[in-house]
């Protein structure tokens, strides 16, 4: 399913209340669950944002991970465990799934429900290198 890329005084209005960091978490509409979705994420779930801070406040579409609460069959290198803690705001322990980057227009992010630590950041980005084929990050 595609977006129309038409956009509401209403979604503006949305846009340019939310101010995005890198970390935070956030409800995001990843669209509507359908026979194509197979393993990818869709409806509204948590995601983290990982664009950098040009982007967060600049740019009409935003880099996120979506975020998984279901106990996952395998561990991939590209999955990074997230505890819930005071700081991130979770309400269960979640794995981020940074083998699945997805771009989404501004107007799809919603609340935000936490923020991550200086130190879960630092893992997701080795997770995003491996998934990227960044040699650093082997």
């Amino acid at each position: 399913m595609f977006y129309n890329t038409t956009i509401t005084k209403e979604e503006e209005n949305i846009m340019n209340e939310i101010k995005l960091t890198r970390g935070q978490i956030h409800m995001v509409n990843f669209g509507e669950v359908d026979e194509m979705s197979g393993n990818l994420q869709r409806g509204k779930r948590p995601a983290i944002i990982i664009s950098n801070a040009v982007a967060c406040r600049f740019s009409p579409v935003i880099s996120v991970v979506p975020r998984s609460t279901q106990k996952l069959k395998k561990a991939l290198p590209t999955h990074y465990y997230v505890e819930m803690d005071g700081e991130n705001n979770l309400r269960k322990d979640s794995v981020a799934l940074t083998e699945q980057i997805i771009t989404v227009n501004r107007f799809q992010i919603e609340r935000q429900t936490g923020k991550l630590s200086n130190k879960d950041m630092f893992e997701i980005d080795k997770c995003l290198g491996v998934s990227m084929g960044l040699s650093f990050a082997i």
